[in-house]
């Protein structure tokens, strides 16, 4: 889908409320994301392509689209605010991880609240 771009002070911004599009729901990927963007809460900046066979930086990102697409959360700029400063494939990996351990803790502490 094209942004919506303009020039200002001869950078290239994007304007992401142009797509007539919940902003809640957009997620702009972009190797400049968070310095060409007026929302940068939509952001996630990857690093940017230069030709290299051995880049897997897109790939490796994979996994947390699918996810967000798959569970569809009430606003994904929580979602992106929570990864803020952080490597989010790697981040995303880890939460995976350790989210069935979290679950398992909280339904062992929640039954026995209720055994006696």
């Amino acid at each position: 889908m094209i942004v919506n771009s303009f020039l200002a002070h001869m950078l290239l911004w994007q304007d992401l409320s142009k797509l007539n599009r919940d902003p809640s729901r957009i997620i702009y990927l972009s190797g400049h994301a968070l310095e060409s963007s007026l929302q940068p809460e939509n952001c996630v900046e990857i690093k940017p392509w230069k030709g290299e066979a051995d880049d897997t930086a897109l790939l490796d990102l994979i996994p947390f689209p699918e996810y967000v697409a798959k569970h569809r959360p009430a606003d994904i700029r929580t979602v992106l605010a929570s990864y803020q400063g952080r490597d989010i494939p790697k981040e995303f990996i880890q939460r995976s991880k350790e989210a069935p351990k979290a679950y398992a803790r909280a339904k062992t502490a929640y039954g026995r609240l209720w055994r006696r």
